[in-house]
């Protein structure tokens, strides 16, 4: 899944899953016609087991090592491309897009995104007052964040608490301080926010990320450090939390820039700041501080006469990545309305932005369930939808709807591939206006106790009546909720009032982390979520009402979680 931004985002998951009102949905037969009405393939024991064989080897294949977790930029990605390419060739789809305004010419859709800076320089030297300089370790004792502007700094520290100066919340660090109040100073700042006695924000009321209000965002640091003047902003992790390391540059990149340099250093580090500015250099110093600016103390502490000295010079990279979608036509009345099926294929490669890995190891992000478990549930479902159209049962004509079914890379930059592709219809030779609903799989391959998610239900008038019979007949206990939720490419299809439902089978411990791997994938569960998104596509294939777009309540998920 997920974002913008660079914070996990399992607590989101987990709560909505606690807040959902679980709904059993009735588990009846279908009665036996003898008419195939709807491609589910539940009856036939050996063809289910068939299928979650050839869904099993599909997850398999896109969380295989050589894919490289699937991350912009790598060649694995490329492979997972021409992997999902060759399967829609092989399931016979059209070709979705066009080429030169010639529709349907190609399976894919090509695109280029910001894909993180590459570190070309740093630098952090302290100077004492006898003029005598100590280097800082790059990696070990600091690195800047990825976000950080490009520059050569120069100047005097000065501690600013919490660096918070917010008018909303009638806080500041900065009290005496006017606008260039510190002019060519460095501010040293602890992350965070006011805490109590139990280490959580103070302004929990306020708090929507991680449990940290909007103050606590390092961007917003270091414009308020900017606004007094300041050259660079330096931060550590308060003495109250646990010190996680000093992340790499990639795994803390983002959409935003700050103003001025940022870097976080080690305790240690800090540290060596007081003892060179005559503050004593254990932790009771640290620990004095927090508990004033906890208190309410907000005036800056200068730093003796120590100066920083440093430079810090990245580079924002590209990547050119690709949209994969194939085209099964309808027919008659109906051909031109337009069903999408939908799931996101990248995941974040070697870590970097996003991952809940050790920030200072590069190791493949397999994203098993985050995606190849939706990639393969859509494949699996177009292999289906096909066969069923050669059956000999089925009538030799019938009005029936179009499904595309797309799988969207970028979805964990920011969902770029669905607003991508949304933003260039004509690429797809399909107006906005006939595409009917969306209905996307993100994680559905750790079901457990037989429970699937339904988030957006009530985007779209028919759909609860629509999943509530697509459930007769399969052990799925599935939990509707009518809210949007920000996790994943059916939100693209909302801005669209589009309408959108994401199917999901809930949060774990392995999400953005390496050990999301194939082995942990449920198949059956999956497989029987397909089972369920068939039987509602199936009813919207061949049907010819319209189903309305329905503006929800959004459920908003911690900042850099599913975005």
């Amino acid at each position: 899944m997920t974002r913008w931004l660079s914070r996990i985002s399992g607590l989101f998951t987990l709560c909505l899953l606690l807040a959902m009102v679980s709904v059993t949905l009735a588990a009846e037969k279908l009665p036996d016609t003898g008419k195939v009405t709807k491609p589910l393939g539940i009856k036939d024991p050996s063809l289910r087991a068939n299928e979650i064989k050839a869904y099993m080897k599909l997850v398999s294949d896109l969380a295989a090592p050589e894919m490289e977790g699937r991350g912009p930029g790598t060649q694995g990605l490329d492979k997972a491309r021409d992997y999902l390419v060759a399967e829609f060739k092989k399931i016979k789809l059209q070709p979705a897009f066009s080429v030169d305004d010639k529709p349907r010419q190609s399976y894919t859709q090509k695109f280029e995104i910001n894909a993180g800076v590459k570190l070309k320089s740093q630098a952090l030297v302290m100077i004492d007052p006898d003029g005598e300089d100590l280097t800082f370790r790059a990696g070990e004792q600091f690195n800047p964040r990825g976000f950080s502007a490009s520059a050569k700094f120069e100047g005097p520290a000065v501690f600013v608490g919490y660096g918070i100066d917010s008018d909303e919340l009638k806080y500041t660090n900065y009290e005496g301080v006017g606008k260039d109040g510190l002019k060519d100073k460095i501010a040293v700042a602890y992350r965070y926010e006011p805490m109590d006695k139990d280490g959580k924000s103070q302004w929990r009321k306020e708090a929507r990320f991680g449990g940290w209000s909007n103050a606590s965002s390092l961007i917003e640091k270091a414009k308020w450090a900017r606004d007094h003047g300041a050259a660079a902003l330096i931060v550590i992790d308060p003495p109250s939390q646990k010190e996680g390391g000093i992340p790499s540059v990639g795994s803390t990149s983002s959409g935003r820039n700050s103003a001025i340099p940022v870097i976080q250093i080690s305790r240690d580090a800090f540290y060596s700041m007081l003892r060179g500015s005559g503050q004593g250099g254990d932790a009771s110093v640290a620990k004095k501080w927090q508990e004033q600016v906890n208190a309410g103390s907000t005036k800056p502490i200068p730093l003796g006469d120590i100066k920083l000295k440093g430079e810090v010079s990245l580079v924002k990279q590209k990547a050119t990545v690709y949209n994969v979608a194939g085209f099964l036509p309808g027919e008659g009345k109906l051909k031109d309305q337009v069903l999408v099926v939908g799931a996101h294929y990248d995941h974040l490669g070697f870590g970097g932005m996003g991952s809940r890995g050790n920030r200072q190891e590069s190791k493949i992000h397999h994203g098993a369930d985050d995606n190849a478990s939706g990639t393969a549930g859509a494949v699996l479902l177009a292999r289906r939808f096909v066969e069923h159209l050669q059956a000999p049962s089925r009538p030799a004509s019938e009005d029936r709807r179009s499904i595309l079914f797309v799988l969207f890379s970028a979805e964990e930059r920011g969902l770029l591939g669905s607003a991508h592709m949304l933003r260039n219809p004509k690429e797809l030779d399909v107006e906005l206006k006939n595409i009917v609903a969306m209905l996307n799989m993100d994680m559905i391959g750790r079901m457990k106790e037989n429970k699937l998610m339904a988030v957006g239900t009530g985007t779209g008038d028919k759909f609860r009546a629509l999943l509530e019979d697509a459930g007769r007949g399969i052990d799925v206990k599935v939990n509707p909720d009518a809210r949007a939720a920000g996790g994943s490419d059916q939100m693209s299809f909302h801005a669209k009032k589009i309408p959108a439902i994401h199917f999901f089978t809930g949060a774990h411990r392995d999400y953005h982390k390496p050990t999301d791997t194939a082995d942990k994938v449920n198949a059956e569960g999956a497989v029987k979520t397909t089972y369920i998104i068939g039987s509602m596509l199936s009813s919207m294939w061949w049907s010819d009402e319209p189903i309305e777009f329905n503006k929800v309540r959004i459920a908003h998920p911690a900042s850099g979680g599913p975005r």
